[in-house]
Protein backbone atom coordinates (compact mmCIF):
# COMPACT_ATOMS: atom_id res chain seq x y z
CA UNK A 1 0.00 0.00 0.00
CA UNK A 2 1.47 3.41 -0.96
CA UNK A 3 1.29 6.49 1.30
CA UNK A 4 -1.66 8.19 -0.44
CA UNK A 5 -3.68 4.98 -0.31
CA UNK A 6 -2.87 4.68 3.39
CA UNK A 7 -4.12 8.25 4.02
CA UNK A 8 -7.32 7.57 2.07
CA UNK A 9 -7.92 4.44 4.09
CA UNK A 10 -7.30 6.32 7.34
CA UNK A 11 -9.84 8.95 6.25
CA UNK A 12 -12.36 6.26 5.33
CA UNK A 13 -12.35 7.33 1.66
CA UNK A 14 -12.96 4.64 -0.94
CA UNK A 15 -11.11 4.76 -4.25
CA UNK A 16 -14.10 3.21 -6.00
CA UNK A 17 -13.71 2.91 -9.77
CA UNK A 18 -10.44 4.87 -9.70
CA UNK A 19 -8.83 1.92 -7.88
CA UNK A 20 -9.49 -0.21 -10.95
CA UNK A 21 -7.55 2.22 -13.13
CA UNK A 22 -4.67 2.28 -10.65
CA UNK A 23 -4.55 -1.52 -10.81
CA UNK A 24 -4.74 -1.45 -14.60
CA UNK A 25 -1.82 0.96 -14.85
CA UNK A 26 0.13 -1.23 -12.44
CA UNK A 27 -0.45 -4.22 -14.74
CA UNK A 28 0.70 -2.20 -17.74
CA UNK A 29 3.79 -0.79 -16.04
CA UNK A 30 4.82 -4.31 -15.04
CA UNK A 31 4.21 -5.50 -18.62
CA UNK A 32 1.80 -8.18 -17.50
CA UNK A 33 0.11 -10.38 -20.11
CA UNK A 34 -2.49 -8.52 -22.13
CA UNK A 35 -5.02 -11.16 -21.02
CA UNK A 36 -4.64 -10.06 -17.39
CA UNK A 37 -5.37 -6.44 -18.32
CA UNK A 38 -8.36 -7.46 -20.45
CA UNK A 39 -9.71 -9.71 -17.69
CA UNK A 40 -9.52 -6.83 -15.22
CA UNK A 41 -11.39 -4.55 -17.62
CA UNK A 42 -14.18 -7.04 -18.26
CA UNK A 43 -14.57 -7.57 -14.51
CA UNK A 44 -15.55 -3.90 -14.10
CA UNK A 45 -18.40 -3.90 -16.62
CA UNK A 46 -21.97 -4.10 -15.30
CA UNK A 47 -23.22 -6.39 -18.06
CA UNK A 48 -24.51 -9.94 -17.96
CA UNK A 49 -24.04 -12.99 -20.15
CA UNK A 50 -21.36 -13.58 -22.74
CA UNK A 51 -18.87 -10.77 -23.36
CA UNK A 52 -15.61 -10.80 -25.31
CA UNK A 53 -12.69 -8.47 -26.00
CA UNK A 54 -11.39 -8.86 -29.55
CA UNK A 55 -8.02 -7.66 -30.80
CA UNK A 56 -7.17 -6.89 -34.42
CA UNK A 57 -3.44 -7.02 -35.10
CA UNK A 58 -1.34 -8.12 -38.09
CA UNK A 59 -4.53 -8.37 -40.17
CA UNK A 60 -6.15 -10.98 -37.96
CA UNK A 61 -8.69 -11.14 -35.15
CA UNK A 62 -8.02 -12.86 -31.82
CA UNK A 63 -10.08 -13.29 -28.67
CA UNK A 64 -8.05 -11.64 -25.90
CA UNK A 65 -10.44 -12.38 -23.05
CA UNK A 66 -13.99 -13.65 -22.63
CA UNK A 67 -16.63 -14.01 -19.93
CA UNK A 68 -19.69 -16.26 -20.02
CA UNK A 69 -20.84 -18.80 -22.60
CA UNK A 70 -17.63 -19.79 -24.40
CA UNK A 71 -19.49 -21.79 -27.07
CA UNK A 72 -21.62 -18.77 -27.96
CA UNK A 73 -18.56 -16.51 -28.10
CA UNK A 74 -16.65 -19.00 -30.28
CA UNK A 75 -19.64 -19.29 -32.62
CA UNK A 76 -19.69 -15.51 -33.01
CA UNK A 77 -15.93 -15.36 -33.49
CA UNK A 78 -15.92 -18.11 -36.12
CA UNK A 79 -18.48 -16.18 -38.18
CA UNK A 80 -16.51 -12.87 -38.11
CA UNK A 81 -19.04 -11.08 -40.36
CA UNK A 82 -19.89 -8.54 -37.66
CA UNK A 83 -16.21 -7.97 -36.84
CA UNK A 84 -15.43 -7.42 -40.52
CA UNK A 85 -18.36 -5.01 -40.78
CA UNK A 86 -17.18 -2.79 -37.94
CA UNK A 87 -13.58 -3.04 -39.20
CA UNK A 88 -14.82 -1.63 -42.50
CA UNK A 89 -17.27 0.99 -41.21
CA UNK A 90 -15.63 1.85 -37.84
CA UNK A 91 -19.20 2.08 -36.51
CA UNK A 92 -20.78 0.13 -33.67
CA UNK A 93 -23.03 -2.82 -34.46
CA UNK A 94 -26.35 -3.14 -32.63
CA UNK A 95 -29.14 -5.68 -33.08
CA UNK A 96 -32.39 -5.27 -31.16
CA UNK A 97 -34.31 -8.01 -32.97
CA UNK A 98 -35.85 -11.01 -31.23
CA UNK A 99 -34.21 -13.44 -31.59
CA UNK A 100 -30.87 -11.93 -32.54
CA UNK A 101 -29.90 -12.38 -36.19
CA UNK A 102 -26.34 -13.21 -35.14
CA UNK A 103 -24.74 -13.98 -31.76
CA UNK A 104 -24.05 -10.26 -31.16
CA UNK A 105 -26.28 -7.84 -29.27
CA UNK A 106 -23.74 -5.09 -29.81
CA UNK A 107 -20.12 -4.75 -30.86
CA UNK A 108 -18.29 -1.51 -30.10
CA UNK A 109 -15.13 -0.74 -32.08
CA UNK A 110 -11.93 0.12 -30.24
CA UNK A 111 -10.26 2.89 -32.23
CA UNK A 112 -7.22 5.15 -32.04
CA UNK A 113 -7.55 8.93 -32.29
CA UNK A 114 -6.70 8.50 -35.98
CA UNK A 115 -9.66 6.12 -36.38
CA UNK A 116 -7.45 3.05 -36.74
CA UNK A 117 -9.34 -0.12 -35.82
CA UNK A 118 -7.66 -2.05 -32.98
CA UNK A 119 -10.41 -4.41 -31.87
CA UNK A 120 -13.89 -4.55 -30.37
CA UNK A 121 -15.86 -5.03 -27.18
CA UNK A 122 -18.61 -7.53 -27.96
CA UNK A 123 -21.75 -8.17 -25.90
CA UNK A 124 -23.36 -11.31 -27.22
CA UNK A 125 -26.66 -11.55 -25.36
CA UNK A 126 -29.59 -9.14 -25.38
CA UNK A 127 -30.00 -7.11 -22.18
CA UNK A 128 -30.67 -3.70 -20.72
CA UNK A 129 -27.32 -1.88 -20.66
CA UNK A 130 -27.00 0.93 -18.12
CA UNK A 131 -23.21 1.28 -18.05
CA UNK A 132 -22.60 3.13 -21.33
CA UNK A 133 -20.34 5.64 -19.57
CA UNK A 134 -18.14 2.79 -18.29
CA UNK A 135 -18.09 1.21 -21.73
CA UNK A 136 -17.06 4.50 -23.32
CA UNK A 137 -14.18 4.99 -20.88
CA UNK A 138 -12.98 1.39 -21.00
CA UNK A 139 -13.01 1.10 -24.79
CA UNK A 140 -10.82 4.19 -24.91
CA UNK A 141 -8.56 2.68 -22.27
CA UNK A 142 -8.35 -0.55 -24.29
CA UNK A 143 -7.19 1.49 -27.29
CA UNK A 144 -4.26 2.63 -25.15
CA UNK A 145 -3.65 -0.96 -24.02
CA UNK A 146 -3.71 -2.39 -27.57
CA UNK A 147 -1.41 0.37 -28.86
CA UNK A 148 0.97 -0.29 -25.98
CA UNK A 149 1.23 -4.02 -26.64
CA UNK A 150 1.42 -3.49 -30.41
CA UNK A 151 4.44 -1.25 -29.83
CA UNK A 152 6.11 -3.80 -27.54
CA UNK A 153 5.55 -6.62 -30.06
CA UNK A 154 6.82 -4.48 -32.94
CA UNK A 155 10.00 -3.62 -31.02
CA UNK A 156 10.52 -7.28 -30.11
CA UNK A 157 9.95 -8.35 -33.70
CA UNK A 158 12.56 -5.95 -35.05
CA UNK A 159 15.29 -8.13 -33.56
CA UNK A 160 13.77 -11.53 -34.40
CA UNK A 161 11.61 -11.24 -37.54
CA UNK A 162 12.75 -10.98 -41.15
CA UNK A 163 11.04 -7.82 -42.50
CA UNK A 164 10.29 -9.28 -45.95
CA UNK A 165 9.03 -12.80 -45.23
CA UNK A 166 7.69 -12.13 -41.68
CA UNK A 167 9.40 -15.36 -40.60
CA UNK A 168 12.20 -15.67 -38.02
CA UNK A 169 15.50 -14.16 -39.10
CA UNK A 170 18.86 -15.94 -39.18
CA UNK A 171 19.91 -14.91 -35.66
CA UNK A 172 16.63 -16.08 -34.14
CA UNK A 173 16.85 -19.38 -36.05
CA UNK A 174 20.35 -19.97 -34.68
CA UNK A 175 19.09 -19.41 -31.12
CA UNK A 176 16.05 -21.65 -31.62
CA UNK A 177 18.12 -24.42 -33.18
CA UNK A 178 20.58 -24.28 -30.28
CA UNK A 179 17.73 -24.73 -27.79
CA UNK A 180 16.13 -27.54 -29.81
CA UNK A 181 19.45 -29.39 -30.13
CA UNK A 182 19.92 -29.18 -26.34
CA UNK A 183 16.39 -30.52 -25.81
CA UNK A 184 16.85 -33.34 -28.34
CA UNK A 185 20.19 -34.34 -26.80
CA UNK A 186 19.07 -34.20 -23.18
CA UNK A 187 15.67 -35.83 -23.57
CA UNK A 188 16.39 -38.09 -26.58
CA UNK A 189 13.64 -36.40 -28.58
CA UNK A 190 13.48 -36.50 -32.40
CA UNK A 191 14.35 -33.32 -34.27
CA UNK A 192 14.40 -32.55 -37.99
CA UNK A 193 15.10 -29.57 -40.22
CA UNK A 194 13.70 -28.90 -43.69
CA UNK A 195 15.67 -26.63 -46.04
CA UNK A 196 14.16 -24.84 -49.06
CA UNK A 197 15.95 -22.85 -51.74
CA UNK A 198 14.31 -20.95 -54.62
CA UNK A 199 15.64 -22.01 -58.03
CA UNK A 200 17.09 -19.19 -60.17
CA UNK A 201 16.21 -16.50 -57.64
CA UNK A 202 18.91 -14.15 -58.95
CA UNK A 203 17.33 -14.35 -62.41
CA UNK A 204 13.88 -13.69 -60.93
CA UNK A 205 15.25 -10.69 -59.01
CA UNK A 206 16.96 -9.32 -62.13
CA UNK A 207 13.91 -9.80 -64.36
CA UNK A 208 11.26 -8.54 -61.92
CA UNK A 209 13.29 -6.09 -59.87
CA UNK A 210 13.77 -6.11 -56.10
CA UNK A 211 10.07 -5.44 -55.46
CA UNK A 212 9.15 -8.50 -57.52
CA UNK A 213 11.81 -10.58 -55.80
CA UNK A 214 10.52 -9.45 -52.40
CA UNK A 215 6.98 -10.47 -53.42
CA UNK A 216 8.25 -13.97 -54.28
CA UNK A 217 10.00 -14.24 -50.91
CA UNK A 218 6.95 -12.97 -49.03
CA UNK A 219 4.54 -15.36 -50.75
CA UNK A 220 6.79 -18.38 -50.20
CA UNK A 221 7.20 -17.35 -46.57
CA UNK A 222 3.42 -17.09 -46.25
CA UNK A 223 2.90 -20.57 -47.71
CA UNK A 224 5.53 -22.02 -45.39
CA UNK A 225 3.98 -20.34 -42.34
CA UNK A 226 0.44 -21.44 -43.18
CA UNK A 227 1.69 -25.02 -43.57
CA UNK A 228 3.53 -24.98 -40.21
CA UNK A 229 2.15 -26.02 -36.84
CA UNK A 230 2.16 -23.26 -34.24
CA UNK A 231 4.86 -23.58 -31.54
CA UNK A 232 6.10 -26.99 -32.80
CA UNK A 233 7.36 -25.81 -36.22
CA UNK A 234 9.75 -22.86 -36.45
CA UNK A 235 10.11 -21.42 -39.97
CA UNK A 236 12.75 -18.83 -40.84
CA UNK A 237 14.77 -17.18 -43.59
CA UNK A 238 18.46 -18.07 -43.44
CA UNK A 239 19.81 -16.29 -46.50
CA UNK A 240 18.56 -14.30 -49.49
CA UNK A 241 16.68 -17.19 -51.07
CA UNK A 242 17.05 -19.96 -48.49
CA UNK A 243 14.51 -20.96 -45.84
CA UNK A 244 14.65 -23.46 -42.98
CA UNK A 245 11.90 -25.00 -40.90
CA UNK A 246 12.92 -26.49 -37.54
CA UNK A 247 10.52 -29.33 -36.70
CA UNK A 248 10.60 -29.90 -32.95
CA UNK A 249 9.89 -33.43 -31.65
CA UNK A 250 9.56 -34.63 -35.25
CA UNK A 251 11.33 -37.67 -36.77
CA UNK A 252 12.41 -37.96 -40.40
CA UNK A 253 9.10 -39.49 -41.50
CA UNK A 254 7.14 -36.62 -40.02
CA UNK A 255 9.43 -34.11 -41.75
CA UNK A 256 8.88 -35.91 -45.08
CA UNK A 257 5.10 -35.65 -44.64
CA UNK A 258 5.44 -31.94 -43.79
CA UNK A 259 7.57 -31.26 -46.88
CA UNK A 260 5.33 -33.30 -49.17
CA UNK A 261 2.31 -31.27 -48.04
CA UNK A 262 4.19 -28.00 -48.54
CA UNK A 263 5.43 -28.96 -52.02
CA UNK A 264 1.86 -29.71 -53.10
CA UNK A 265 0.93 -26.17 -52.09
CA UNK A 266 3.93 -24.65 -53.91
CA UNK A 267 3.21 -26.69 -57.05
CA UNK A 268 -0.42 -25.55 -57.08
CA UNK A 269 0.22 -21.86 -56.40
CA UNK A 270 1.19 -18.98 -58.68
CA UNK A 271 2.39 -15.52 -57.70
CA UNK A 272 0.84 -12.49 -59.40
CA UNK A 273 3.45 -9.80 -60.12
CA UNK A 274 2.64 -6.83 -62.36
CA UNK A 275 -0.40 -8.68 -63.77
CA UNK A 276 1.78 -11.67 -64.67
CA UNK A 277 1.63 -15.06 -62.99
CA UNK A 278 4.87 -16.66 -61.86
CA UNK A 279 5.28 -20.27 -60.79
CA UNK A 280 8.37 -20.88 -58.67
CA UNK A 281 10.47 -24.00 -58.36
CA UNK A 282 12.42 -24.97 -55.26
CA UNK A 283 15.19 -27.32 -54.14
CA UNK A 284 14.73 -29.02 -50.78
CA UNK A 285 16.53 -31.19 -48.26
CA UNK A 286 15.63 -32.89 -44.98
CA UNK A 287 18.00 -33.78 -42.18
CA UNK A 288 17.22 -35.67 -38.97
CA UNK A 289 19.24 -34.81 -35.89
CA UNK A 290 21.90 -37.22 -34.65
CA UNK A 291 23.27 -37.13 -31.12
CA UNK A 292 26.84 -36.23 -32.15
CA UNK A 293 25.75 -33.08 -34.04
CA UNK A 294 26.28 -29.62 -32.63
CA UNK A 295 23.72 -27.02 -33.71
CA UNK A 296 26.27 -25.58 -36.17
CA UNK A 297 26.96 -29.06 -37.60
CA UNK A 298 23.25 -29.71 -37.97
CA UNK A 299 22.65 -26.51 -39.93
CA UNK A 300 25.75 -26.76 -42.12
CA UNK A 301 25.11 -30.40 -43.11
CA UNK A 302 21.50 -29.56 -43.99
CA UNK A 303 22.70 -26.65 -46.17
CA UNK A 304 25.29 -28.83 -47.92
CA UNK A 305 22.62 -31.40 -48.71
CA UNK A 306 20.43 -28.66 -50.13
CA UNK A 307 23.09 -27.56 -52.59
CA UNK A 308 24.26 -31.01 -53.73
CA UNK A 309 24.28 -31.55 -57.48
CA UNK A 310 22.25 -34.49 -58.87
CA UNK A 311 25.52 -36.40 -59.42
CA UNK A 312 26.44 -36.05 -55.75
CA UNK A 313 23.09 -37.31 -54.49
Amino acid sequence: MDYTEYILQEQGISLGKSKTFVELYDLLSNQQDIQKVAKKILSTLSVTGAVSLIRYHDNRFTIVEEVGDTELIQKAFDDKSVLKEILSTKNAYHDDSEPLNKPYYCAIPILTKNNEFLGALCIHEKQEITCWKEIHVLTHFMAVVYNYYNLIETNNNLSTIDPITKLFNFRKMQNLLGLEVQKATRHHMPLSVVMINIDNFKTINKRLGTDGGDKVLYELGRWIKSNSRQVVDMPGRLEADTFAIILSNTPLKGAEIFLERLLVKIDNKKININSKELKIRVRTSILEFESHYTSDDFLQIAKRQLHKTPEEE
